[in-house]
């Protein structure tokens, strides 16, 4: 019979202290209240009310997140069409680099040759003036015979001084104009 009694005892102190407890309870978190609490937290919904503030919480943490991820994708997609663009002007910069140099170097070669070319006609041009010379020192007696030799070479040169030019034309276009003024 003792035990039956304690057995009673243990009853009827649990179930008034389970209708004392909600009503006097103090803390309804089993961290702080132990047993209690926790037994105070489930009947007033106390647990329930915090369970669900966690929950929202942990939502608008992950939608946080899921935005930081989708701002991480935007900026990476960014940044790799930045990268492919810089590489694209990179290219398009050495391509005009190339053909820079190639213009420089065509510059370089038709300067060469126009100082050529105007050696030349500088050299013709002395060469008319000094059979003009000579066809005036020239004696009555050789004159026919020299003055058909100095035609031809003068001819000559003068072919030769047209072509000169021309050449000097077609070089000249791409510098401003032409070389050698025409007569």
């Amino acid at each position: 019979m003792g035990t039956m009694k304690s057995m009673r005892f243990l009853l009827l102190a649990f179930v008034s202290l389970s209708l004392t407890v909600p009503g006097g309870c103090t803390c309804t978190d089993p961290r702080d209240g132990g047993f209690l609490g926790g037994v105070c937290g489930l009947t007033t919904g106390a647990y329930d009310r915090r369970l669900a503030e966690r929950e929202a919480a942990l939502a608008q943490t992950q939608a946080r997140l899921d935005m930081e991820r989708a701002d991480q994708a935007r900026l990476e997609k960014l940044k790799r069409a930045r990268q492919n663009r810089l590489i694209e002007v990179s290219n398009r910069m050495t391509s005009i680099e190339g053909r820079i140099r190639m213009l420089d170097a065509d510059i370089r070669g038709r300067e060469i040759r126009k100082e050529s070319i105007e050696r030349e006609i500088a050299a013709i041009e002395r060469d008319v003036a000094a059979m003009s010379v000579d066809t005036a020192r020239s004696g009555t007696a050789d004159l026919a015979e020299r003055s058909r030799e100095l035609e031809e070479r003068v001819s000559a040169a003068k072919t030769r001084l047209a072509r000169l030019r021309e050449l000097a034309r077609i070089y000249g276009e791409g510098s401003g104009g032409p070389l050698v003024p025409s007569p």
